[in-house]
């Protein structure tokens, strides 16, 4: 019977103290997406410092921590070091790590975030390379950001008929792609990559011929009547004639 009871203080004890670790983490994944937060709306350079930067060999031993776990995720050390040995990025770094502590995140939290700080860069790098923005393998973030370059086209009077035909060339959908991620690359915001992305289509669309566009343009507007619309008007304006009763 005590020995019955000691299994279940244990499985107790186990389901309580997993319960609090995994409360925790739930809670320096949100301390850390906060402090990110903040880091990136700093207006001015970061200046911020932990605590523990005072205790001779710390900062060496949490750097090197950082790299081992890098190092895990297969980030190139090269890369890694180019990140820590880059003034700014460092400095970013221990600002981040500062605000994780502020929160009253322990040493592993922070050794996280850092961690993670550079692995984005690293992703972000890996998708340049390959001339893609890096919210692309995120297929809803894409459905929404292509919805929104088809609404900037239509605000520059091009045809839905030929925004779909374009999207669906694999030329095009590379030279959008690879202009977007060189905007994103330089820090330009979604807003900005929209932009860059219809800059695209409309290149292709100023190069069309009169005729060509006509012919989108009645695509557009025989779309418009199936749908239920008056779009007889907007027909007519092409050269469509309808039939004799």
């Amino acid at each position: 019977m005590v020995f019955f009871l000691l299994i279940l203080v244990g499985l107790i004890a186990w389901f309580v103290i997993a319960a609090v670790q995994r409360a925790n983490r739930r809670m320096a994944y949100a301390d850390q997406k906060s402090a990110e937060r903040e880091l990136s709306a700093l207006q001015g350079e970061p200046q911020l410092m932990p605590t523990w930067m005072s205790k001779p060999g710390h900062l060496r031993a949490f750097l090197d921590t950082v790299q081992r776990m890098l190092k895990t995720r297969q980030v190139p050390e090269e890369f890694v070091k180019r990140i820590l040995h880059d003034d700014l990025e460092y400095h970013r770094i221990l600002h981040l790590v500062t605000l994780m502590e502020r929160r009253g995140n322990g040493m592993s939290a922070q050794l996280t975030a850092a961690a993670d700080y550079i692995w984005d860069k690293w992703v972000i790098h890996e998708h340049h390379q390959l001339g893609i923005p890096t919210w692309v393998q995120n297929r809803a973030e894409v459905e929404k950001f292509m919805v929104r370059v088809n609404a900037d086209t239509r605000e520059r009077a091009i045809p839905d008929a030929f925004f779909r035909a374009r999207i669906d060339e694999r030329s095009t959908i590379e030279d959008l792609f690879r202009r977007v991620s060189d905007a994103e690359q330089r820090g330009a915001s979604l807003d900005k990559q929209v932009i860059a992305a219809a800059d695209v289509i409309s290149d292709e669309w100023v190069l069309l011929n009169e005729a060509d566009q006509k012919f989108f343009q009645k695509q557009d507007a025989l779309e418009t009547l199936r749908a239920g619309s008056d779009a007889i008007k907007k027909l007519r304006e092409f050269g469509y004639r309808p039939p004799a009763n």
